[in-house]
């Protein structure tokens, strides 16, 4: 392989998928190449050994399917074998003739070259009369074929066409038919001009004209290198039947009304002068203008469409006629007369009488006997429906083709029947004036709860009867008159007017009935009070209905702790006192004692020594808790003795000294 072949070269040779190929022989600009026509990413490789991978992974594992593909693509591209140069007639590209390869046969117009002429290359066509038609019609049976017998063209033409042979080549260059040869070289400044002439002879009959006309067209033969009509050349045989389908085509058009001959006058061959480009489209104008005569009868199909479409529009309106069944039927009083008539039609003919009602043709299971049933808390008749109140009528989106679809099958006799639905700005109307009715009575029985005013009997709100033993109204109640006064002073219930304020008050206040919030009474004098089951309070008043409620519970458990704490402390007290009593009248027993030693025997008052002793001790009930401990203890010595005494004309309970004198005496 050359080193240096181009990506072209190597994609048009296949080498590249060879099993024996190496891409390591490759530039990166050829790897490059081939990758990018087969349609694979190179980015991802940065060099020659990554694209040597890509062309291992992307082509050679898929080596067979590629090379079998690019096979078929060439096998399908032209080539130029057999194909001979319009001017010298030579096969292109080199090629040797084969032995024994018949001339082509040409038939009809000829090409040939005349004279160089500056002027634009013209074909001289005869003009097409009765006659011609004729014989294209006799000689298309069989147009690829050499018939057994050719009858001898006239002299005049047969020595005309070979007198022209030897000028003709055996192709034009504006032939169609030579598919990838190379274009011939530019002719001299004369063009060539091609002549097809047809003799018009209207005495001659048909088949002798076809017969003259195949006979000249196959005695052509070749000349030296000049390839002639001849009846054994495929190519010439196949585009004969193709000219032969053309004009079988044509002829089967035109044959029905063949134009009128007008000869012109001295001229037995009249030619006209026709551009190339005129010419070549006479044969396509001919072919465009085929219509099948043969059309497929669909008179029958449309008229039962017709019939079915009369018969679903005759079911359509008698359907619709039936309307809305009645509430809470499936009937109604014309379904029931339209079945009633039914009825004594068939009883009639069963009966075998003569004047009998008419009878539908079609069964009961296809007649309009099924009304619409009327839509929930509606009430309907024939093609009236009336919702209950306070719902209100909602249309189908798809009403305003009610018109036109009710009673068609599968429709019913109301094919979009509207709905009972409820009205969205009276709800939202009630649920606001609900809301600020319970807002109102909770608050004001928060405050008589607050307050204290609450019996302590509560309400039970799942009860059957909640005002049973307690009235609420009594307590928490408001009438129901002062709320509505209330809610007429708003803004919203200035808005609504008296009438639609009655009803929007009536309604909610059912509503919340109806979901136990309120509860109502009515008094003796028959004025209807209103309370609300819960209560709504502040933070303050939740705080102190919390502690009445405690204490309501637990006070007696409080007193009782009061009473055990009190005592405690009581008992506490005195033992204090006690002890305290018993350590002071200790802490005063040697002043006493002395105080009587130094008397000498002389009487001493008991309350004169209190009051002298006690002296700072202002409670007269302690001063004499404490004597008395202290008279216990002193009145227990025995150097004391106990008696009424008078001292200083006072008569009471005195002291006297009987013990030893005191040391000091004593020791003097």
């Amino acid at each position: 392989m050359p080193p240096r072949l181009s990506t072209t070269e190597l994609l048009t040779s296949l080498v590249y998928l060879e099993p024996d190929f190496d891409p390591s022989t490759l530039t990166v600009p050829q790897l490059t190449g081939l990758l990018q026509a087969h349609d694979v990413d190179t980015r991802p490789a940065s060099n020659k050994a990554g694209l040597v991978a890509l062309f291992n992974s992307e082509i050679a594992e898929d080596r067979e399917r590629l090379l079998a593909k690019k096979r078929r693509e060439q096998a399908k591209s032209p080539r130029s074998s057999g194909i001979r140069d319009g001017l010298t007639g030579q096969l292109v590209n080199g090629a040797t003739e084969e032995q024994g390869t018949p001339g082509s046969s040409r038939r009809g117009r000829k090409s040939s070259v005349g004279p160089a002429s500056t002027s634009t290359p013209r074909r001289r066509v005869s003009r097409m009369t009765a006659t011609p038609i004729a014989l294209l019609e006799q000689a298309e049976p069989d147009e690829a074929k050499l018939e057994p017998e050719l009858e001898p063209e006239p002299a005049p033409l047969r020595a005309k066409r070979k007198s022209r042979a030897l000028e003709e080549a055996a192709f034009s260059s504006e032939n169609i038919f030579q598919a990838g040869s190379s274009s011939p070289e530019p002719a001299p400044e004369s063009s060539a001009r091609r002549r097809s002439r047809a003799a018009v002879t209207s005495s001659d009959t048909p088949g002798a004209s076809a017969s003259a006309h195949r006979g000249s067209r196959h005695s052509m033969i070749a000349e030296g290198d000049l390839v002639t009509d001849s009846p054994n050349n495929p190519f010439t045989n196949a585009v004969d039947s193709a000219a032969g389908y053309a004009r079988r085509t044509y002829n089967a058009l035109t044959s029905s009304d063949p134009p009128e001959v007008v000869p012109e006058s001295g001229d037995a061959h009249p030619e006209i002068d026709v551009d190339d480009e005129e010419a070549d489209a006479l044969i396509p104008y001919a072919a465009s203008q085929e219509q099948p005569l043969i059309r497929p009868a669909t008179a029958v199909p449309l008229m039962a469409l017709f019939l079915i479409l009369i018969i679903l529009l005759q079911f359509a309106r008698s359907s619709a006629r039936l309307g809305y069944c009645d509430r809470g039927s499936n009937t109604n009083a014309v379904l029931d007369a339209r079945l009633v008539q039914l009825q004594a039609g068939e009883d009639c003919i069963s009966q075998g009488k003569m004047d009998c009602p008419p009878v539908p043709l079609f069964p009961p299971s296809m007649q309009a006997l099924h009304c619409t049933p009327c839509p929930d808390n509606a009430s309907c008749d024939i093609h009236l429906l009336t919702c209950d109140a306070p719902l209100i009528l909602k249309r189908h989106p798809l009403s305003p083709l009610s018109s036109i679809l009710n009673g068609f099958p599968g429709l019913g006799s109301v094919a979009f029947p509207p709905t009972c639905v409820e009205d969205e700005s009276r709800k939202k109307l009630l649920t606001n004036a609900g809301r600020w009715i319970i807002e109102r009575l909770q608050r004001y029985r928060g405050e008589q709860v607050c307050y204290g005013y609450e019996p302590r009997s509560s309400i039970v709100p799942d009860s059957d009867n909640p005002l049973e033993g307690v009235e609420a109204w009594k307590w928490a109640g408001i009438k129901k008159s002062d709320i509505k006064q209330m809610m007429s002073e708003t803004r919203e219930g200035k808005s609504l007017g008296e009438e639609k304020l009655e009803e929007v008050f009536v309604g909610a206040m059912r509503e919340l009935e109806e979901r136990k919030y309120v509860l109502s009474a009515m008094d003796e004098e028959g004025e209807e009070w209103v309370a609300a089951f819960r209560a709504k309070m502040n933070s303050g008043c939740k705080v102190r209905v919390w502690a009445r409620e405690m204490w309501m519970w637990s006070r007696m458990y409080v007193l009782a702790l009061v009473a055990v704490a009190a005592s405690a402390l009581y008992v506490r007290r005195r033992l204090y006192l006690s002890r305290q009593t018993t350590v002071l009248a200790h802490s005063m027993l040697p002043t006493i004692l002395s105080t009587l030693q130094s008397m000498d025997s002389l009487p001493l008052l008991s309350s004169q020594l209190r009051d002298s002793i006690l002296s700072y001790e202002p409670n007269l009930k302690r001063r004499k808790e404490i004597w008395e401990r202290v008279e216990k203890i002193v009145e227990m010595n025995a150097n004391v003795r106990v008696g009424e005494e008078e001292v200083g004309g006072e008569v009471g309970r005195g002291w006297r000294w009987i013990g030893p004198p005191a040391i000091e005496d004593a020791g003097e």
